[in-house]
């Protein structure tokens, strides 16, 4: 694993490829299915101040290059994720990072404070991509939330590395993510599912319950490559990418636009042996 080794902020992780949020459930349940050997990191699915049920079924439809889903956070909030993941979270081998996800700057700061003395937890990604319920507006698409929010955090993250995850849905990521930079981010997320559909034709109906979801895959990799060379050149900050990686070579795409670490998702839903398939290519590269 040596010579795949890679710098991510003040860590150094065995490889450059990471499982992203809500794909890979809490590591734990990953590692049922296939090792975690090839992966420098993992994300946990986000989780919120109290339980999330999620959307109403069905929630997720493959498409022509990916998957639309509109899972809705579903998950066991801060005290269930405590007393039942948490133990077996911090005992798998790749870095921890742990998603965080709320409907106001308080209960995200609650939440930074709650996870911020947490051992085994080695970095914490505000998942700005939800509604606030404060003013009906998505973090992530306010420049003016995007600064309010990291700053306020940044202040109790004490020694973890606070990364923002930011949302495609803003007229300037590279911005988003400058301004993110000069509140107090260790690191940088690129990006959040786009807006996506699709629709049946012989009913007429969308093939999910809320009509327009997250949409990831494939298809949406070139446009997600841009931002990262964008925000690369504007930002001091590491970037982790993730938007479509399927092979080695989109790794390599990824690593050469400016990104340090970069994420599967989507296509490790797929085949849960990828990882090690594009580790093994990146290798003999």
């Amino acid at each position: 694993m040596e010579s795949t080794a890679t710098s991510f902020g003040k860590y150094t992780l065995r490889t450059p490829l990471a499982a992203t949020a809500g794909t890979a459930g809490y590591g734990w349940d990953r590692a049922l299915l296939a090792s975690l050997e090839p992966l420098g990191a993992l994300s946990c699915k986000s989780i919120t101040p109290k339980p999330l049920l999620g959307s109403p079924s069905p929630r997720i439809c493959e498409t022509e290059a990916g998957f639309i889903n509109s899972i809705g956070l579903q998950n066991p909030g801060i005290e269930g994720f405590l007393e039942k993941h948490y133990l077996k979270f911090k005992a798998i081998g790749p870095h921890r990072i742990m998603s965080l996800a709320a409907f106001s700057l308080a209960e995200y700061v609650a939440l930074v404070k709650k996870v911020a003395g947490l051992d085994g937890i080695d970095m914490i990604e505000l998942n700005l991509s939800c509604p606030n319920t404060e003013d009906a507006k998505i973090f992530a698409s306010d420049y003016g939330l995007i600064a309010e929010l990291t700053k306020a955090c940044s202040l109790y993250k004490q020694e973890k590395m606070l990364i923002i995850k930011l949302s495609p849905h803003i007229s300037s990521v590279s911005h988003a993510a400058c301004l993110a930079e000069e509140n107090g981010a260790d690191a940088i997320a690129l990006v959040n599912t786009f807006k996506g559909m699709k629709i049946d034709v012989a009913t007429g109906n969308s093939l999910i319950a809320k009509n327009i979801g997250g949409y990831s895959g494939k298809g949406i990799k070139p446009i997600v490559l841009s931002m990262v060379y964008e925000t690369f050149k504007n930002v001091s900050i590491p970037i982790l990418a993730s938007g479509g990686v399927q092979t080695a070579t989109d790794v390599l795409e990824y690593l050469l636009a400016g990104a340090s670490l970069v994420g599967i998702g989507t296509s490790q839903m797929m085949d849960p042996q990828l990882p090690r398939k594009v580790l093994r290519d990146l290798k003999h590269y």
